[in-house]
């Protein structure tokens, strides 16, 4: 065997080797409290693709601590930690990022990671030929329990709970629905921007967004505002549905 094949074989082991040292998921070896998931997500409906950026806010528990995150098969554009390019690694499940300024043990991190992909699951793309009783093309995404992984790159069980934030692109007239309090909507030539924010920690299974040709129906003001969205053209049927539900929220809040 030549000296060269000998390296490529050392080299092909060593890169077998590292690669296999990464887990199946992130629970396995979970050394940081997740404090919030800053989201910005873009889709091609036709394609069923997205293109994504993620900024996971994080506090190491252990020293040396490994930021790992589950992201099946999207592909990992770039990352970095507090605005440093960091090195990553990927098992096709799991995604190792590495800061480059070493040890950060203590500190918050915002790791940021730039994605894209077609989702096997999690995020579904309904047209409106397929849609009932909607007759509208429908984006939506389904967590429970450990979905959210395949379209968006953060730390996927229901131990650490933290606060949300998103920014969904959407075709102008579109409206997207998220998690928390709508902050404002944007509009920018032919799409909108949605901005979301949930300021009470929660399990990372619980971020949803729902997208298309939506109505809102108000359903009462006391003691919180309480409306409910339907695919346009269906604010009969969502009242049959949902209607009532301020009353609900009143007998719960008053008990």
């Amino acid at each position: 065997m030549s000296f060269r094949a000998i390296c490529c074989v050392f080299a092909l082991s060593a890169g077998a080797a590292a690669f296999s040292e990464l887990p199946k998921n992130a629970r396995e070896d979970h050394e940081y409290h997740l404090v919030n998931v800053k989201w910005d997500l873009s889709f091609d409906f036709d394609k069923g693709s997205i293109v994504g950026d993620v900024t996971n806010t994080v506090v190491p528990t252990k020293d040396g601590a490994t930021l790992l995150f589950d992201c099946p098969k999207l592909k990992i554009e770039s990352a970095d930690v507090n605005g440093e390019a960091a090195k990553t690694e990927t098992n096709g499940r799991v995604l190792r990022v590495i800061p480059a300024s070493g040890d950060v043990s203590g500190r918050k991190l915002d790791v940021h990671i730039h994605y894209s992909g077609l989702p096997e699951a999690g995020i579904y793309f309904v047209p409106a030929d397929r849609a009932f009783p909607a007759h509208t093309d429908i984006v939506y995404t389904q967590g429970e329990m450990e979905d959210n992984r395949y379209w968006l790159p953060t730390y996927d069980d229901p131990d650490d709970k933290a606060t949300f934030e998103s920014f969904i692109h959407v075709p102008a007239g579109w409206k997207a629905l998220s998690n928390g309090k709508l902050i404002d909507v944007t509009h920018s030539g032919s799409s909108d921007v949605w901005h979301w924010k949930l300021d009470k920690p929660a399990s990372t299974y619980l971020i949803s967004m729902v997208a298309g040709p939506y109505d809102e129906v108000v359903d009462g003001h006391d003691p919180v505002p309480v409306s409910y969205w339907v695919p346009e053209g269906l604010d009969a049927m969502g009242k049959e549905a949902f209607g009532g539900t301020d009353k609900v929220v009143q007998f719960y809040g008053k008990l």
